[in-house]
């Protein structure tokens, strides 16, 4: 469907920069992430110091009292966290440019429903007329940007 992206939240006013996983680590930056996330075992592997929690709120606080340097998560994820906070604290963050992983993400029918194929090829054809129109990268940039929000 579209790439998704594993980032790193950072402060404007931070000095976290980085090339490599060894430049976090060789700079002492910490790093917050949520546990079960792939990146914290990566990171962790990599020797960069890692504060593990299952909260992203959490994490995003921490960063914005400076008890770390940046928060590794999924960028659409981490924008609706973001979109929930104060303007005064949306204002403060900020994605690096670069990205620490990318992937492409899907979407799965089960085989052996019925109706499986079926919903399958309908959003293939969908997905397919909004891509041709434009339309998807126009949604994927306001959801980026935080036109869309995730409901609880």
């Amino acid at each position: 469907m579209y790439n998704g992206k594993l980032v790193f939240f950072k402060l404007k006013s931070g000095d976290f920069d980085w090339d490599t996983l060894e430049d976090i680590k060789k700079h002492g930056f910490k790093v917050g992430t949520d546990r079960g996330d792939i990146s914290f075992s990566e990171l962790q592997s990599a020797g960069v110091y890692v504060q593990g929690l299952g909260n992203y709120e959490i994490n995003f606080k921490k960063l914005l009292y400076k008890r770390i340097d940046a928060v590794s998560m999924d960028q659409l994820s981490g924008m609706n966290v973001i979109n929930k906070m104060s303007k005064e604290d949306q204002d403060k963050i900020v994605v690096h440019p670069k990205p620490y992983r990318e992937s492409p993400t899907y979407t799965m029918f089960s085989k052996i429903h019925p109706k499986g194929q079926y919903y399958r090829d309908k959003l293939d054809s969908g997905l397919r007329k909004l891509k041709a129109s434009g339309k998807f990268d126009n949604m994927l940039s306001d959801l980026y940007s935080g036109g869309y929000s995730i409901s609880d």
